[in-house]
């Protein structure tokens, strides 16, 4: 089967959608991040203005494999892009309860406990 990731807006605009797997084999360099960053700037400006909290959401919707490139990702990329926004980060259905990889329970540990960025099944 080969892999695929679709990177969306959620209906209501106000979080962006990651289906699918986010490793090496679908993410495309520069473009993916492009892509996911501008959706993250969409999201965080939709988000603010309904709700006036300057949140970005990031939903993993039956995303069932996250490389360490995809890791990495969204450690650097879309936590920094939030930082610079000074918006908190939220993961949600982050895939940790289906035989989360070692990989993924120590990025999750690390990312709640020392970065302080909230997760939400």
């Amino acid at each position: 089967m080969k892999e695929t990731l679709d990177i969306k807006l959620s209906a209501d605009k106000t979080s962006v959608q990651l289906i699918g797997y986010f490793s090496p084999a679908t993410i495309q360099f520069p473009d993916t991040i492009d892509k996911l960053l501008h959706l993250c700037n969409s999201a965080l400006q939709k988000h603010y203005q309904r709700h006036k909290k300057s949140i970005l959401i990031v939903n993993f919707i039956a995303t069932t494999k996250i490389s360490s490139v995809g890791f990495s990702v969204l450690e650097a990329d879309v936590q920094e892009f939030a930082l610079q926004k000074k918006a908190q980060l939220k993961f949600i259905n982050f895939p940790t309860s289906i035989k989360p990889s070692l990989e993924t329970r120590a990025l999750y540990y690390r990312l709640t406990e020392q970065d302080g960025i909230h997760f939400r099944d």
